[in-house]
């Protein structure tokens, strides 16, 4: 088993079977005897459906450089992960027996761009054999590119071996994450370097059959000398300056203040501001404007266990009157509304809220009456109803539900960050979460048929039930994710952070880790490492994740499985070798990359044996220790809370 710290390289993940459509037959002779003989025989056709003509986009996790990305690019190779880890072995380049994948990432640059073109075309058109389940009517896109152009920037079939490989890596730490522990990556990688100072995209196609001795006849060029591939992907990027690389846009986040918070104002309100609260416009319910001081679940601070009466039998109760100011502060009746706006609008929950009250009120009269009876007859041995309160399956619903609300998912952006000053672009926020706001929050979720001295009475009674069960449930959000072990509940902090940057849609399954002792100085590492509770894009460019203690340093990172292959950043290019721990060799570099004719395509052939060479290793040289060596190093960016800048 892998530490889940680290990454292991694989060669390859081939499938038992590659799609295709299949025929078993089995015949059986028995004889008996001298003279007595039979046969008998039996044929089975069953298909293994795979991609061909196009990909889900779901199946690729990241392609690096990022779509649209602006940076300093001039040094990397394009590549591409996919969660599928078995599909660049699904089909074949080769012959049918041959093993190579059937995906190759291209690159193009701006000047050579015009001479390419994108057709959508019926899939018949290709004239190709089609498998079970495929219309010859059905559409895929395809890329038209001048065939002297293609042979020259196309890795050959045992480069394209070379180029493709598997990445074994932990996925806890990160949004969206599928499953615990760790997960398999496919990563297909281009052998072309970017034109600097230039737009590049980079496609990814299908090389099917390509490599077979009469390839002409599966690619054959048309009368303008183009050969058409089938395009699965395109992504485009800008090979630039460094301003716009995972380092330096992560680094270069706004941390002034670094809590969420407006930054301060010259107004006699400054406290207020200092503690994370906003003014807002307040219509009353009487029709009169006025400005009324609001904060969010998100504090700058860790906020004090206050006396509020819950449950509250209106909004208003919770309402608190800031004398100093003189104006309203509406932070736990706008809580306590929007949770109850919010399980209105759950229809499954609501249902579920409302049978386990009639249940536990029923089993409340039945208890009531029973000890009636039993007092009124002086007859103890009449057996009383039930006691405790209904466990069943809307117990579950209401919990869970309950758990995600507490962390504030399906929470409007507007109730978390009530003005943009407090996350601006490029910048980084932390926060504690207001258990004052969360119990108001599951209060006003929890006040659905609410409407009596006696209801108010029963819910009573169940409160402190419900916000077990939710605190519970938000403990095994992600538990799935992470040893569950390490997950205790406890009344500790809950802490966390809003980040909003270019980094976000540019690298979406970044990594994070908390910790709750920071690292003392640059040689020292920080301790106490918190497990994340949840951990969600919120829009294309924000995240927001929450954890489970109080995060004193968190640290940002490229994701494991996407870091990114290049060359050193050398005059000219160089490469400094690993040994198999994945350390950089000490005075190991390679000082001669290996180019062909055409600009900037590596002779990755020549590359792969020089590295082996270099190092002195015998035997075949694989995929998984080619992209060993050619990956670059993990940006990691760390920030302290207590750091403004």
């Amino acid at each position: 088993m892998p530490d889940p710290k680290t990454i292991e390289f694989i060669q390859y993940h081939r499938p038992d079977l590659k799609s295709g459509d299949y025929n078993i037959s089995v015949s059986h002779n028995i004889k008996i005897g001298a003279n007595v003989s039979d046969s008998f025989s039996a044929q089975k056709s069953f298909s293994v459906r795979g991609d061909r003509f196009n990909i889900n986009p779901s199946e690729i996790v990241a392609c690096f450089p990022p779509q649209d990305s602006i940076g300093d690019f001039s040094n990397c190779l394009p590549h591409l992960v996919i969660n599928k880890s078995t599909l660049p072995w699904e089909r074949t380049s080769g012959t049918e027996t041959d093993t190579s994948p059937w995906l190759a990432v291209i690159l193009l640059d701006s000047t050579e761009t015009p001479q390419i073109k994108i057709e959508n075309i019926q899939i018949s058109s290709m004239g190709w054999a089609l498998e079970s389940g495929e219309t010859g009517t059905d559409y895929c896109q395809t890329l038209l590119i001048p065939k002297s152009l293609l042979e020259s920037i196309l890795p050959t079939e045992p480069e394209v071996n070379l180029l493709t490989h598997i990445r074994l890596v932990d996925t806890s730490n990160k949004a969206n994450a599928l499953q615990s522990g760790m997960q398999e990556f496919a990563v297909v990688v281009g052998n072309r370097l970017p034109l600097k100072g230039a737009a590049n995209v980079s496609y990814l196609v299908s090389l099917e059959n390509y490599f077979t001795t009469d390839s002409g006849t599966y690619y054959p060029s048309d009368a303008n000398g183009l050969i058409r591939l089938v395009l699965l992907k395109t992504w485009d990027f800008t090979a630039l300056s460094e301003e716009h690389t995972f380092k330096q846009i992560v680094s270069n986040l706004n941390r002034i203040p670094p809590v969420l918070r407006l930054p301060d104002m010259a107004t006699n309100a400054q406290q207020m501001v200092q503690l994370g609260f906003v003014p807002i416009a307040h219509q009353l319910r009487q029709g009169d404007k006025t400005v009324s001081w609001y904060r969010g679940p998100c504090a700058p601070f860790s906020p004090v266990a206050n006396t509020l009466s819950l449950p509250a039998g209106s909004s208003d109760e919770l309402t608190i009157y800031d004398t100093k100011n003189g104006v309203l502060n509406v932070t736990y009746s706008s809580a306590w509304e929007i949770g109850r706006l919010l399980a209105l609008q759950n229809n499954s929950f609501a249902t579920a809220l409302y049978q386990w009250k009639q249940t536990a009120k029923r089993q409340d009269i039945l208890t009531e009456e029973q000890a009636l009876i039993s007092r009124a007859l002086g007859d103890n041995s009449i057996p009383g109803g039930q006691t405790g309160l209904p466990a069943s399956d809307a117990l579950q619903i209401i919990g869970s539900w309950l758990g995600e609300l507490s962390l504030l998912v399906g929470l409007p952006f507007s109730y978390l960050v009530p003005d943009e000053k407090m996350l601006p672009t490029e910048s980084i926020r932390f926060f504690e979460l207001d258990m004052n706001w969360i119990a108001c929050l599951l209060d006003g979720a929890f006040s659905i048929g609410r409407s009596t001295s006696g209801d108010l009475s029963n819910d009573q009674k169940l409160t402190t039930l419900l916000h077990q069960t939710a605190r519970q449930s938000a403990l095994n959000l992600r538990s799935n994710l992470t040893d569950s072990s390490s997950i205790q509940d406890s009344t500790q902090t809950i802490s966390g952070i809003l980040l909003r940057s270019e980094a976000v849609s540019g690298w979406p399954n970044m990594e994070i880790h908390a910790y709750t002792i920071p690292q003392a100085d640059a040689n020292s590492l920080p301790s106490g490492e918190i497990n994340i509770l949840r951990m969600d894009h919120l829009s294309k460019d924000v995240l927001i994740c929450i954890f489970n203690g109080e995060a004193s340093q968190v640290d940002i990172l490229l994701p494991s499985e996407g870091v990114h292959f290049g060359l050193d950043e050398t005059t000219p290019f160089t490469k400094e070798l690993r040994d198999p721990n994945g350390d950089l060799e000490n005075n190991l570099t390679l000082t001669t990359i290996p180019f062909k004719t055409y600009p900037r395509v590596l002779d990755i052939n020549t590359l792969a044996t020089d590295i082996n060479s270099l190092l002195g290793a015998t035997g075949t040289f694989t995929s998984a220790q080619f992209g060993l060596q050619m990956v670059e190093g993990v940006d990691k960016i760390s920030f302290l809370k207590s750091q403004g800048g």
